[in-house]
């Protein structure tokens, strides 16, 4: 489609592949956009994709949104956030977002 060469090392490879989902998720947001008829001003990304700082970085420039990454560990937190909340340790989903967010790093795109 674009008439690029095809990639025949291990890098240029990596870096299709980066690239291909990139511009990928930059149509899924143009498409979810039109869809509910508001702008996505952000993008979050969580668990073991965050780790991921080229694609991050990628996901930022070709979507033109602010990508906000981590927790690397989101599904186990929202599982304990859920017990927590259940066991009133927090009164509010508002409180265990904000002990979260203080709590691990984030990193903003």
């Amino acid at each position: 489609e674009t008439a690029q060469p095809l990639p025949t090392t291990v890098g240029e490879i990596a870096s299709c592949v980066y690239h291909s989902l990139a511009q990928s998720y930059r149509e899924a947001v143009t498409e979810l956009e039109d869809l509910i008829g508001l702008p996505i001003k952000t993008i979050h990304i969580v668990g073991g994709g965050s780790q991921a700082d080229y694609l991050n970085d990628l996901t930022a420039r070709y979507t033109g949104k602010q990508v906000i990454v981590g927790p690397v560990e989101a599904t186990a937190l929202g599982n304990i956030l859920s017990q927590m909340l259940k066991a009133g340790d927090f009164s509010t989903l508002e409180e265990a977002r904000y002990a979260v967010l203080n709590s691990f790093p984030i990193t903003k795109w």
